[in-house]
């Protein structure tokens, strides 16, 4: 490994130099077009600096790489910030056709507002310093990009009552992220189901859980507790948690009366 090398920015570096040296540019002559110096474009190719944003964003212009060179800037910079355990997810999500998920006591993180994200890790992390919970929610809030790519995955939330009724952060931060749900349901960005109170027989009251489908490769699960993640690639595994979520939809509202149910539980959160 070079001396500083950061290994996530490796493949990154390879391929900034292999579109420039295709191009026929130099490291000076790219360097003047992005008005920085020579030495920072070698850091880049080398990987032992990483470009700012707004650097990416003008290596892809000048390397006409057509989004392609910012998608794996975002695609590192995800699982960079990440720890280890979720790094199979982060890199998994923006490269998913269909996302299926269940969960018991919270709103997806793909879908959390900044306020909901930021309530859950302050309460959640009480010795943590205001630095640290606001990187914590920067990367959440970063790992949201797969919503605005070319080509997003179908999303399809299947949750409990619980996860949409309980008050995190106060009804204003509660009625801000259900207006959230209600944005992505109307826009038919994202499928919504809950599951009610009253339903007496809950096909899975012990997990939360997302099933993963791509375009070329076997479906996977992924499972996640406080500490460390799961990704699962069983497939007699993936197979039934299948099922269960099949089961979960049966047990949930319609989509229709779903919607009517995050419409009235934000009126009740606003007062109104």
């Amino acid at each position: 490994m070079g001396n500083g090398q950061r290994p996530q920015w490796v493949p990154y570096g390879v391929e900034v130099r292999r579109l420039r040296v295709n191009m026929g540019l130099s490291q000076a002559n790219m360097a003047k077009q992005l008005h920085i110096s020579s030495p920072a474009v070698s850091s880049f190719e080398n990987a032992t600096r990483v470009p700012r944003r707004q650097t990416a964003e003008a290596l892809d212009s000048v390397l006409s790489a057509d989004g392609s060179l910012m998608r794996l800037w975002v695609e590192t910079s995800n699982v960079e910030a990440y720890p280890s355990w979720m790094a199979d997810l982060v890199e998994a999500e923006p490269v998913a056709t269909f996302i299926r998920e269940h969960q018991l006591a919270l709103i997806p993180g793909l879908i959390q507002t900044e306020d909901y994200a930021r309530a859950i890790y302050e309460a959640g992390n009480p010795l943590s310093s205001t630095e640290e919970i606001e990187r914590l929610v920067e990367m959440r809030m970063k790992r949201q990009a797969v919503l605005t790519q070319s080509a997003p995955p179908t999303l399809w939330y299947v949750l409990d009552y619980a996860a949409v009724a309980r008050p995190v952060g106060g009804p204003t931060v509660m009625a801000e992220q259900l207006a959230r749900l209600i944005e992505l349901a109307e826009q038919r960005r994202a499928h919504f189901q809950v599951i009610p109170l009253d339903y007496p027989r809950h096909p899975d009251l012990t997990s939360s859980f997302k099933i993963l489908s791509f375009k070329d490769k076997p479906d996977v699960m992924y499972t996640e507790s406080r500490s460390q993640g799961t990704m699962s690639h069983d497939s007699k595994e993936v197979s039934e948690m299948s099922v269960i979520f099949g089961s979960l939809q049966s047990a949930a509202l319609t989509e229709p009366a779903t919607l009517d149910l995050l419409h009235q539980i934000r009126r009740d959160f606003n007062g109104t």
